[in-house]
């Protein structure tokens, strides 16, 4: 176990000692393979406090590819991002996003939302909020094999929309797309 301890902090410190993402991804991706949830989490959150929320998402790009879903933590860590550096409507349209993997936002996820929605006299966006469930559960009677299939699907549907939001919302995620090998080229 102190191998472990000692290999996780060892990547940690290498990834995180680099000032900017762009160093901190290239850092990274010298040893993606050896990274796990809490690598990537913590690369997250540092970009989560600088409120950017494109950095984040990148983060989860890489974590997706690596067969690493993003759960609520990571999705907390995207929120704390978009409310940092974002708008009422990123705000909403990211608790729906939880939703539609079946994942639960926290009721001060959607309290903080609401108070944005408010402030921003967005009405439609107070609508949607009421809509969220904070209790989406999933059965425990499932066979292993149906829920590593659900699991794979959901996993793809989080890349492919992921990469979407990178590809439209955001110039520096090019980038970090091209470096994942996942970037179309431009002709």
């Amino acid at each position: 176990m102190a191998e472990t301890d000692h290999s996780f902090m060892k990547n940690l410190t290498a990834a995180l000692a680099k000032p900017t993402f762009r160093e901190t991804v290239a850092q990274m991706v010298l040893t993606l393979d050896e990274f796990g949830p809490g690598h990537f989490q913590a690369v997250a959150e540092r970009e989560a406090d600088r409120g950017e929320p494109m950095n984040v998402r990148s983060v989860h790009l890489m974590m997706l590819n690596n067969d690493i879903s993003t759960n609520e933590q990571d999705y907390t860590i995207l929120f704390r991002s978009y409310w940092k550096n974002g708008t009422a409507a990123h705000l909403v349209y990211l608790l729906k996003e939880m939703n539609l993997f079946g994942l639960n936002p926290t009721q001060s996820m959607i309290d903080i939302a609401t108070e944005a929605c408010k402030a921003a006299k967005d009405k439609d966006g107070e609508k949607v909020l009421k809509s969220i469930t904070v209790n989406n559960t999933t059965s425990d009677s499932a066979e292993l094999k149906t829920k590593l299939e659900q699991n794979a699907k959901i996993i793809l549907r989080k890349t492919d929309l992921t990469r979407e939001i990178l590809e439209t919302e955001s110039p520096p995620g090019d980038f970090f797309l091209s470096l994942l090998g996942s970037h179309k080229q431009i002709a």
